[in-house]
């Protein structure tokens, strides 16, 4: 009696996991088709830009004292930008990062 027992236990446990394998696929479907339901009525836009720029200063717009050292260094913007617009919302959002590459001290 006991060899059916544990048999029934792990046949249940292994059919409530592949229930909910399949309830995970139902949503990431379901998910999917909304998704591409909305998007063929709106129109998503998703955009980057990386922007380096390099800098050399040495007496910009001022006399450079004699005994100074010249500074150069890289900097970079890195931006992401998404847009979704339809009838009913306009929305726009932006992530920004400005970093500094390198800086030379000579």
């Amino acid at each position: 009696m006991e060899f059916f027992y544990k048999n029934f236990v792990n046949s249940n446990k292994s059919s409530q996991s592949s229930t909910s394998s399949q309830m995970k696929r139902i949503r990431i479907c379901s998910f999917l088709v909304l998704f591409t339901v909305l998007a063929a009525h709106a129109q998503v836009k998703v955009d980057a830009e990386l922007r380096p720029r390099f800098e050399f200063r040495h007496g910009f717009q001022s006399l450079f004292p004699d005994n100074a050292d010249p500074s150069a260094f890289v900097s970079q913007r890195t931006r992401l930008n998404a847009g979704y617009k339809n009838e009913y919302l306009n929305f726009y959002l932006s992530v920004q990062d400005i970093r500094v590459w390198e800086m030379s001290h000579n």
